[in-house]
């Protein structure tokens, strides 16, 4: 009876030394990066680009040239230390001689699995992006 409580125990030991070493090692990419109808100032079209951010690393996704619909195809923002239940911040930009303007943003705990779709509001416009838990 001792013999299987103590094995009941080092499994037990294992299984959450294993759930540890998964976690610690997961990351996250965020992929298919887009904007639709993004506004600009004084009827000008926005020069956009992105700032995301993920247990204390930053990642920029660099700015497009003059569009409302903005597409950073075939990027992939890599967060080597962002795991579930981590915050990902994803924030877009018109920069502008001077001052750049937020034009959004999007705050929410990081879930588990792939695929996962993400869609907020930037002004008159939205973002939409992906992102898989690895």
């Amino acid at each position: 009876m001792a013999i299987f409580h103590d094995l009941r125990l080092m499994t037990l030991a294992v299984l959450m030394l294993a759930s540890q070493l998964d976690s610690a090692s997961a990351t996250v990419e965020l992929r298919n990066l887009k904007g639709s109808k993004l506004s600009g100032d004084f009827g000008n079209k926005p020069d956009p680009y992105v700032l995301m951010y993920c247990n204390g690393q930053e990642k920029v996704a660099r700015k497009k040239e003059a569009t409302s619909d903005p597409d950073w195809k075939g990027q992939v923002f890599t967060f080597s230390s962002c795991k579930s239940g981590h915050k990902l911040k994803v924030e877009v930009w018109d920069e502008d001689p001077g001052k750049d303007d937020k034009l959004g943003s999007y705050e929410g705990n990081v879930g588990k699995g792939s695929s996962n779709p993400i869609k907020f509001s930037a002004g008159k416009g939205t973002i939409q992006f992906t992102y898989d838990v690895k």
